[in-house]
């Protein structure tokens, strides 16, 4: 077991029944409970507290969570770099990946086919940024899209990595999407869109909203049960060094 010191340290390691594993702990002003997720790409667990949550009682939090961690061990898929995989999904599709030696770095997607032409085999963060480059172009689009059926406005839309959610609205109009919805099918992607799109017309997730969305996309609540079974496995593509 570990010891807190003046101050809750960052990461911590915990002992599982047959493994030590990494919990990160993050204290914030803003928490008014204590959470606990899994990060696969990280592989460590993130806790985040309350401030001046006492040191007994996240000890208390983590014994008890032990079979709830230790089931998300078991489940957690497996990660995968970019240079090992023949073929990836691209918004449902079955892509293979073909490396070709070029002075040049240059991405072409032909016939289910991805022609990789790089300097060197380290092409992922250069593939990453083209990636994200493609699923912004293609958000936005449907982003317009269902914006002009429900007469609401798009000031501008983003893409990131978020760890806990799929998409964001802000009040000011503006929409972010998590950019590893391209590995997801296309009708997933497009359900995660109606869910902001709608928020622009409803800032809430009341009985009016998911109407809103199912106006959208009537295959609403299936996109929904395939990323809640199916989500955590768009984090296993790893494209850094």
């Amino acid at each position: 077991m570990w010891k807190f010191g003046a101050n809750i340290p960052a990461t911590l390691a915990f002992t599982l029944t047959h493994q030590e594993v990494q919990v990160c702990i993050l204290p914030l002003a803003r928490a008014r409970k204590v959470t606990l997720r899994y990060d696969i790409q990280a592989q460590e667990f993130k806790l985040r507290i309350p401030l001046h949550y006492k040191q007994s009682a996240v000890e208390k939090f983590l014994r008890e969570a032990q079979g709830w961690m230790e089931k998300q061990l078991s489940k957690a898929p497996q990660l995968i770099h970019i240079h090992n995989c023949e073929q990836i999904s691209l918004m449902g599709n079955e892509i293979g990946l073909s490396y070709h030696a070029s002075r040049r770095t240059s991405f072409l997607l032909a016939n289910d086919k991805l022609h990789v032409m790089a300097p060197t085999s380290n092409f992922g963060p250069a593939l990453e940024k083209w990636l994200r480059q493609m699923i912004r172009e293609y958000v936005w689009g449907k982003s317009d899209d269902y914006s002009a059926l429900l007469g609401v406005k798009v000031k501008k839309v983003g893409v990131r990595e978020t760890r806990s959610r799929w998409g964001s609205c802000s009040a000011q109009g503006s929409l972010s999407y998590n950019w590893r919805l391209i590995f997801a099918p296309k009708e997933v992607i497009d359900y995660v869109v109606a869910h902001e799109v709608a928020h622009l017309r409803e800032m809430n997730h009341s009985i009016k909203f998911w109407r809103l969305v199912a106006q959208l996309h009537p295959e609403a609540q299936k996109a929904r049960h395939w990323l809640k079974v199916n989500g955590s496995k768009l984090f296993t593509l790893q494209f850094q060094a």
